[in-house]
């Protein structure tokens, strides 16, 4: 997500000193977690089935805020504790979502945040069939 958001022009706070003091750091495997809203008709919310709040990891000391976010972006989600931006999704193009947390941790976000892949799996083979139409 800060990969996607930077190369389109914006940028990021380069060390979230609340982050930095949870017990995730890059000696620690344990993550921390916080509560993050995930907006109701986002890309990201029809992809996993629902909108609302949810428990997430975090395993990040740098992010984004809405001052940092790029213009051609759309914040789907953002962390309730802090405002820090959790995901982003590019409004007129498809399959452009970047999230904060590592749904791949299996046991550390939502089980309906595995439909994610399963959804990026379906647009590949979609893309793969019809050339130039993602």
């Amino acid at each position: 997500m800060q990969l996607i958001n930077v190369a389109m022009g914006g940028a990021l706070i380069q060390d979230l000193t609340e982050h930095t003091e949870s017990k995730w750091s890059s000696e620690s495997s344990e993550s921390s977690y916080h509560r993050v809203y995930l907006s109701p008709g986002s890309k990201l919310a029809a992809i996993i089935g629902s909108g609302g709040l949810f428990r997430v990891n975090s395993r990040h000391h740098q992010g984004l805020k809405e001052a940092q976010k790029s213009f051609e972006l759309l914040t789907s989600a953002y962390s309730l504790e802090d405002g820090i931006i959790e995901g982003l999704e590019m409004p007129g193009n498809r399959w452009v979502i970047g999230l904060q947390c590592h749904p791949e941790l299996e046991g550390e976000s939502p089980k309906i945040f595995g439909n994610i892949f399963e959804a990026f799996v379906e647009r590949a083979e979609l893309a793969s069939e019809k050339p130039g139409k993602s």
